[in-house]
């Protein structure tokens, strides 16, 4: 007789025995036998002394495949906020190629909600007020607070268990790191709520200031070293026609006053002053390990100051208060500007515009924010989602390395030969346009809203870097190498944990910080600096939990080990 068939035997003899013995009232000690039990998800059946043991039963999900595709048999929808940037102009997703050919290798229809980040805030208290969720979020540019919607409101649901199973290749490529890129997304109670996004680059800053070579060529001016050559040479561009047309429309430097955003943003130049300055914070982790507040400090009212008389010359364009990153760019493009920042000049101008600047490294005593290799938040599934582990499947095939590629760069190069990516002689996922390529009206992949996970290992040994990252790691290497970027990332207080009450006094205080300087900032350059403005503007913090969120912070990053 087959061990098979005594199991069952055996399962329906102690079936027979336990309703008799339940039968009796009061059966004596030699004649009751113990119920089965449940032991490490398998039955453990006593018969006559004989204990046998069932092997655990595999949840079965209906209409889900763990492996190969489809990943369902019968199509789902999958309802999707997709958050892009607002400068972002794209075809309709469903017709995206690389969309439709998702959608029919797994079996998943995808509903589309398409939102501009200038909307995104908006868009999400709406969600949270109707409770009308979508089932994925996608969102790297507008990231979701995972502390606020997952540990507390249960908006968001745990993916660990999730990315165990069904996600292999997210938890392979943070293996190959030195250090794991996604400590930052892990929230208080020791869960994560989020795919991270992450294009390992290595970028180490984010602003990058670029001064325009030909008009340096043309007046016969060397590149300035510090911020009073920088400041002489913005005069030389705005009275000695650098552009050789005659006409006085020269822009000596072209940024915006916006606190908010840091590339183009006046504010970058706050690390010139030894602020190291990240566009959310408003604190910085100095050289001792101690937390410093920006607004507050001395070498804030110099910037200020200084700011102001770059300003009240004439130097700064006038549009700065006004004007959007799509006004600035077209300024660049037109060969208007000496002097501006950007987070790759390539990326930002295109090649021919930022083939005229050259980098201009600060001088000594210069704190540019650094950034270390960690993840941003991207992909949440909320408790709407009816199927969480299809969703994982969806989020792995989303992460293949070609697959990724495609949804961020476009199509495999076809025989039309006009654009695309190729696999290169080094077996590299390697990007290419031909000189004749127009780009379409609209944008036929996701970019940078996508999901794609790519940390440095992984992205070293997958795909060759394009001309525009060499070029900012070029200039970032002369950062490097000038010692001009901060020693501690502001990317670490990603890694401090909050409570429930301490979250909610973060973001109620920077939220006053952002309405506070974005007001101050523009004031102060505007009209300048006294000692009685200045002393109205630090008593306004008196009146802010500005200790409370230093402290915080301070014991936050004093239980981490940054050595």
């Amino acid at each position: 007789m087959s061990n098979k068939i005594k199991r069952v035997l055996a399962a329906i003899l102690a079936m027979v025995m336990v309703l008799s013995l339940a039968a009796c009232q009061k059966p004596s000690d030699s004649e009751t036998t113990k119920a089965p039990e449940q032991t490490n998800g398998g039955e453990e059946t006593t018969v006559g002394g004989e204990v046998t043991t069932e092997a655990p039963t595999e949840e079965v999900i209906e209409n889900f495949n763990k492996e190969g595709y489809p990943i369902v048999n019968e199509q789902i929808t999958l309802k999707v906020l997709l958050n892009i940037r607002d400068a972002d102009n794209m075809m309709e997703i469903d017709e995206m190629p690389s969309i439709k050919r998702l959608e029919e290798e797994t079996g998943i229809n995808l509903e589309w909600e398409v939102v501009k980040s200038s909307e995104w805030e908006t868009k999400v208290n709406l969600m949270l007020a109707t409770e009308e969720y979508p089932d994925i979020i996608l969102a790297q540019e507008k990231d979701i607070d995972f502390e606020e919607y997952g540990v507390i409101q249960n908006v968001l649901i745990p993916l660990d268990e999730l990315i165990e199973k069904y996600i292999p290749s997210y938890t392979e490529r943070i293996a190959m790191e030195a250090s794991d890129p996604t400590l930052n997304l892990v929230a208080s109670d020791g869960q994560v709520y989020s795919l991270g996004y992450i294009l390992g680059t290595s970028h180490k800053t984010t602003t990058t200031f670029n001064i325009n070579q030909n008009w340096l060529d043309a007046l016969k001016l060397p590149m300035p070293t510090n911020k009073e050559e920088l400041l002489e040479t913005l005069r030389a561009f705005k009275t000695g026609d650098p552009n050789g047309n005659g006409q006085p429309d020269e822009i000596p430097w072209s940024a915006r006053v916006d606190v908010n955003s840091i590339t183009t943003s006046l504010a970058a130049c706050l690390s010139w002053f030894g602020l190291p300055y990240d566009a959310a914070n408003w604190i910085y982790i100095d050289d001792n390990k101690e937390i410093q507040f920006i607004p507050t400090q001395d070498s804030f009212r110099e910037c200020m100051e200084w700011l102001h008389e770059v300003w009240d010359e004439g130097l700064i364009d006038i549009e700065s208060f006004s004007q959007d990153s799509k006004t600035h760019t077209a300024k660049v493009k037109n060969g208007l500007v000496g002097f501006s920042g950007a987070n790759n000049p390539g990326s930002n101008w295109g090649a021919e515009a930022a083939s005229w600047y050259s980098a201009y490294v600060p001088e000594e005593g210069t704190k540019m924010e650094r950034i270390v290799s960690f993840a941003n938040s991207c992909a949440y599934i909320t408790i709407a989602n009816e199927h969480p582990e299809a969703t994982a499947r969806l989020f792995e095939y989303m992460i293949d390395p070609i697959q990724q590629y495609t949804m961020y760069s476009g199509e495999e190069l076809h025989h039309s030969g006009n654009r695309g990516w190729k696999i290169n002689e080094a077996g590299l996922i390697e990007a290419w346009n031909n000189d004749k390529y127009e780009a379409p009206a609209l944008a036929e992949q996701l970019g940078v809203c996508t999901l794609f996970f790519a940390p440095p290992a992984f992205y070293a040994q997958t795909y060759q870097p394009s001309a525009n990252t060499v070029l900012k790691w070029n200039i970032v290497d002369e950062y490097e190498e000038a010692g001009v970027l901060q020693k501690y990332s502001a990317k670490y207080f990603g890694l401090v944990k909050l409570t429930e009450d301490q979250n909610e006094m973060v973001n109620l205080l920077k939220t006053e910080l952002k309405t506070t300087m974005s007001e101050h900032f523009a004031t102060f350059i505007k009209d300048g600096v006294t000692d009685d403005s200045w002393n109205a503007f630090v008593k306004i913090f008196d009146g802010m939990k500005v200790d409370e969120y230093m402290k915080i912070y301070q014991d936050g990053i004093n239980a981490l080990d940054l050595d």
